[in-house]
């Protein structure tokens, strides 16, 4: 038998209209990764009226994990915070010291950890807190 040419091959095959796909964006689907969204973004619905935005749901309204595995963190909402330069420093030196004292005992203590604990005592005294700006609130709180 004959060989072809390579090229006449080619001439004589039909490869019709070729698929355009947009190679940045590739679609992966991994039932074992859960859905990321950026909470800086608000939901909007179409029932709302034009520049009115709907807030994220409540934590106890977020899907955890099934069946506890995984991160804990992937059971939290994002939120972002700012802070002046040293609130950031002394956060992380108290992370460092309670980390170092805790031996390797109990959970890995973050900066996230101490914001979360501080969070929980500011609604636990909520009743306290008044004032119209910063200084106030603090001063509200004895701080």
């Amino acid at each position: 038998m004959a060989r072809k040419k390579l090229g006449s091959l080619l001439e004589s095959a039909d490869f019709g209209t070729p698929e355009v796909t947009d190679s940045r964006t590739p679609e992966v689907t991994d039932s074992r990764t859960p859905e990321v969204t950026d909470s800086r973004t608000p939901e909007v619905t179409k029932s709302q009226t034009p520049g009115v935005r709907r807030s994220r749901p409540p934590l106890a309204a977020v899907e955890r994990d099934a069946g506890g595995t995984g991160p804990r963190y992937l059971t939290m909402l994002r939120k972002e915070v700012r802070f002046r330069p040293e609130q950031a420093d002394e956060l992380a030196d108290v992370a460092r010291q309670l980390t170092r004292a805790r031996n390797g005992q109990g959970e890995r203590i973050t900066d996230n950890t101490l914001i979360r604990v501080a969070v929980d005592l500011l609604l636990a005294r909520r009743a306290e807190l008044h004032g119209t700006d910063e200084a106030e609130l603090r001063a509200s709180l004895g701080l």
